[in-house]
């Protein structure tokens, strides 16, 4: 039971193996560092959520999946390396998608005022 996060700046080897019975899975490959340009990932999850957030343009090939899957990847772009994903979740979903932008933090509510008329 519990939580597997890779996230931040972490090596992708050429076989990566995650086995979790309960809990949630996320595997942040936006900063990982690739040991050869074709990985394979394999996710064992008994119940719970698998995230897998990937850089656009990163080629995500799911190989073997059982369970709900939920993708919002973009079309890879050629010379990217390639992941092969296989996971699996008895109960509870796949999410594949891409990090979400970053959007600057508005002030509040505020009402513009009308310049004041010249009161005569």
């Amino acid at each position: 039971m519990g939580e597997v996060r890779l996230e931040g700046r972490w090596q992708v080897g050429r076989l990566t193996k995650i086995t979790c019975g309960m809990g949630s899975v996320m595997i942040d490959l936006t900063d990982a560092e690739f040991d050869d340009w074709d990985v394979e990932i394999i996710v064992q999850l008994h119940m719970g959520q698998i995230m897998v957030i990937a850089p656009r343009g990163l080629d995500i090939r799911q190989v073997r999946t059982s369970g709900a899957v939920d993708s919002a990847l973009e079309q890879p772009i050629p010379g990217f390396p390639v992941v092969r994903l296989s996971a699996s979740c008895d109960v509870g979903t796949i999410r594949l998608m891409h990090p979400k932008e970053k959007t600057t933090a508005r002030r509040g509510w505020f009402r513009r005022r009308s310049k004041p008329s010249p009161r005569s």
